[in-house]
């Protein structure tokens, strides 16, 4: 799925963005946290600029219907807020409960397919609240991969991760269909951990680009 902003602004971005969503891994970082917030934002069709136009797939977003709107986000993966749900919820429910919200066929079995994936077996049972931050980390980063979104946005994935989690974050990554988007948006990148494609720094003043 194709994602641009052209001449776009919007809080924590004062000068006029243009720039296209590539495939591959983009990775955003820099000094200004509002602008990181906002760039996310636009990636994640959550947000529409205060000023400029965003396109997908070629169309200006405000021309589409409703329901036009709705396919695309669909297709966009994020991690989900834990904090909306009762800490006694278990785990395999959370992850059946977000499929559900994700308009899946089977929300079930693709819970039981996302822990099986993310090793989550162990801890289907335990309850929300008594998560360590890493196994929250681990079944956020599941749920936000349910549908095996086209554009999946991770906003500092790493965080809490062990080793193990670490390198099943990276295979999923690497497994992406071709064609599809990582957006990465953390303060600095893993040495030991796959590269990025594509790395915007975005700063007060600007959004700068470099491309590999």
């Amino acid at each position: 799925m194709e994602i641009a902003l052209v001449k776009a602004r919007g809080l924590g971005i004062g000068h006029p963005v243009s720039c296209r969503l590539n495939p591959g891994v983009t990775w955003l970082s820099g000094s200004n946290a509002m602008g990181l917030v906002t760039m996310l934002k636009w990636w994640s069709l959550s947000r529409v600029p205060a000023h400029g136009t965003l396109f997908v797939n070629g169309q200006k977003w405000q021309d589409l219907t409703l329901r036009r709107q709705a396919h695309y986000k669909r297709k966009i993966g994020f991690k989900p807020r834990v904090d909306t749900l009762p800490e006694h919820i278990r785990v395999n429910r959370a992850l059946a409960y977000w499929a559900a919200l994700w308009e899946l066929d089977d929300p079930a079995i693709a819970a039981k397919n996302a822990m099986a994936d993310w090793g989550l077996d162990l801890i289907a049972e335990r309850r929300l609240g008594t998560l360590s931050v890493g196994e929250q980390q681990r079944l956020l980063l599941a749920g936000s991969s349910l549908m095996d979104p086209e554009v999946w946005i991770l906003e500092e994935p790493w965080n809490g991760l062990d080793t193990e989690a670490r390198v099943l974050l990276m295979d999923r990554i690497m497994r992406m269909a071709p064609g599809a988007s990582v957006v990465v948006s953390d303060v600095a990148w893993p040495e030991d951990l796959l590269e990025w494609d594509c790395h915007g720094d975005v700063t007060s003043d600007e959004l700068i680009w470099v491309h590999r």
